[in-house]
């Protein structure tokens, strides 16, 4: 009979390869167990993310369905005409507020005497004294009267001046002559030297600035609020902060011209207040400053308007 070899040495050699392949086909299962897995995992959370964005899609089809519904209501139709009658009344109210407040910043820069000036003279005048006439017109104050020492006016005219209430007095001192010059009621016909004076003086008042804002538009030039009418003391210095934008209903605005007791200010003033975003400057008097405003231009409609 033939020998083909050893039967025991081809079974190990076979058995080692069936080993080997077997080791490398367990390998293989787990890698595609991992791969399977780690595919299911995002299939399932594709999967969700879909499930929960159709739903919140129809959670919110279904608001604006129920919007849409009530929106259909009778009582909603006439929204648009309400809305801008209620801004034609803004609009209106508006005007009325600026008349009242421009009424009453003419009130608040009429110039009156403090009330303890009568007093104050009334205090400080001597026996010695007597004032026939005593009289505020505006800004201008009058005192005549009569004395028996001449320097009596002098002193009359020093202690108004130290009291702050007057600036720039002036004083007239005259010898009467009895015959002449005598009451009708015969009070100094017992004198035989008596002196008349005038003293006269403008009242220390305050400087008022008063502020409007208005904006320009086609359909003209409509009031924001009322006039700001603020004090200063004549000779100190003022500030108007914060005036280059104006925002009013969502929209802005932006700063155009300014007029100070309606004469507008140069283009290089108006370039320097835009650029310090203020108005600034010293009392010497009443002053009306009215800023005017105009929509800022959106890049839509400066493309439009290139077109």
């Amino acid at each position: 009979m033939a020998n083909f070899g050893s039967a025991k040495g081809y079974s190990k050699k076979d058995l080692n390869f069936f080993a080997q392949f077997t080791a490398k086909a367990r390998k293989q299962a787990r890698v595609l167990a991992v791969v399977v897995l780690a595919a299911l995992i995002v299939v399932g959370f594709f999967v969700l993310w879909t499930a929960w964005a159709l739903f919140n899609n129809l959670r919110v089809k279904g608001q604006v369905d129920d919007l849409t519904i009530e929106l259909q209501d009778p009582k909603y139709a006439n929204l648009d005409i309400e809305a801008k009658n209620l801004e034609q009344e803004i609009i209106a109210r508006n005007q009325y507020f600026y008349t009242i407040s421009e009424m009453r910043r003419i009130v608040d820069e009429t110039p009156s005497a403090t009330t303890d000036l009568a007093n104050l003279i009334g205090e400080n005048i001597p026996n010695t004294t007597y004032i026939s006439k005593y009289e505020i017109t505006g800004t201008e104050m009058t005192i005549e009267g009569y004395t028996f020492n001449y320097y009596e006016a002098s002193n009359i005219t020093n202690m108004l001046q130290a009291s702050d209430v007057f600036s720039d007095l002036n004083l007239t001192v005259e010898h009467v002559n009895r015959a002449e010059n005598d009451p009708e009621d015969g009070s100094l016909l017992t004198i035989n030297t008596y002196y008349s004076f005038i003293i006269t003086g403008d009242l220390t008042v305050d400087s008022y600035i008063s502020v409007s804002k208005v904006i320009d538009s086609e359909l003209g030039v409509t009031a924001v609020g009322g006039v700001t009418t603020t004090p200063y003391a004549t000779g100190s210095t003022y500030e108007i902060p914060d005036i280059g934008t104006l925002e009013v209903n969502g929209v802005s605005y932006q700063l155009s011209n300014v007029l100070v007791d309606g004469v507008a200010v140069t283009p290089d003033e108006l370039s320097a207040i835009i650029a310090n975003n203020s108005i600034s400057g010293r009392a010497a008097g009443n002053m009306s400053i009215e800023l005017h405003y105009t929509v800022v231009a959106t890049d839509e409609a400066a493309e439009g308007g290139e077109e």
